[in-house]
């Protein structure tokens, strides 16, 4: 048997995370999956309560987090979410102006331990305070085992781009912030890396149908968070854009 390899009883394998069982993986030395074998299920599965089975599964992802907050969890609670998190003078930002480095990251730290205890081993980052805030998620986690991308966030058309270089994307509150030189800006930094993502918060308290299709409109998003208020036609519009 191969020394770096894994050993479940059961496992929810493939693209459809099909039920098997006697789970073998291998891995190489960088940690990366080599080959994968296991069994068919072909009778009803007893487990009983008194041995220890156990059911080995992809880690999850959290494809949503503004993880620079996590130092201030419960202090929104019972208060408006304009009051929360609109810049430039909601409460996380106001916080974030004026909490010490150390404060936040400590507050990373234990959102991490928290992650992997769940299961969730990816993360994707709305990072605010522009370049400072993603030097200082890089630095806090250069030897964390968590996988993230890091989608940092300023809408001066000068800072953009140093923000798109120096992180995985960009991650924008919202899209009526941006300015038509900002929006030039991106239209060029998407042709010259077009592995990194731009993503920005849309339609979570309500649908400006105006600024959706200016979304649209304009094709330099990939990725839209929220959207909980778009209608079918809306959708059909995101789908056909790849979004």
């Amino acid at each position: 048997m191969p020394k770096n390899a894994i050993y479940s009883k059961y496992g929810l394998i493939g693209d459809n995370l099909e039920l098997k069982k006697n789970i073998s993986i291998e891995v190489d030395k960088d940690g990366k999956i080599r080959t994968i074998s296991c069994d068919n299920i072909t009778n009803n599965i007893n487990i009983s309560r008194k041995g220890r089975s156990t059911l080995l599964v992809p880690g999850l992802i959290n494809s949503h987090i503004h993880i620079g907050d996590s130092f201030a969890k419960e202090e929104g609670f019972n208060k408006d979410l304009i009051d929360v998190v609109a810049p430039p003078n909601g409460l996380k930002h106001k916080l974030l102006n004026t909490i010490s480095n150390e404060t936040k990251i400590e507050g990373i730290k234990k959102a991490v331990l928290e992650m992997l205890a769940n299961g969730i081993t990816f993360f994707v980052d709305f990072r605010e305070n522009g370049l400072k805030g993603v030097d200082l998620l890089k630095e806090t986690l250069k030897n964390s085992p968590i996988n993230k991308l890091i989608l940092g966030r300023d809408n001066n058309s000068v800072d953009i781009e140093t923000v798109f270089k120096n992180a995985d994307g960009l991650g924008f509150v919202s899209y009526k912030h941006l300015s038509p030189k900002s929006k030039e800006k991106l239209s060029s930094l998407k042709k010259e890396d077009l592995k990194k993502i731009i993503a920005c918060h849309n339609a979570e308290l309500s649908r400006n149908e105006s600024l959706f299709n200016e979304i649209i409109r304009d094709n330099l998003i990939d990725v839209i968070v929220h959207g909980t208020h778009y209608t079918r036609e809306d959708l059909e519009k995101i789908k056909g854009r790849n979004i």
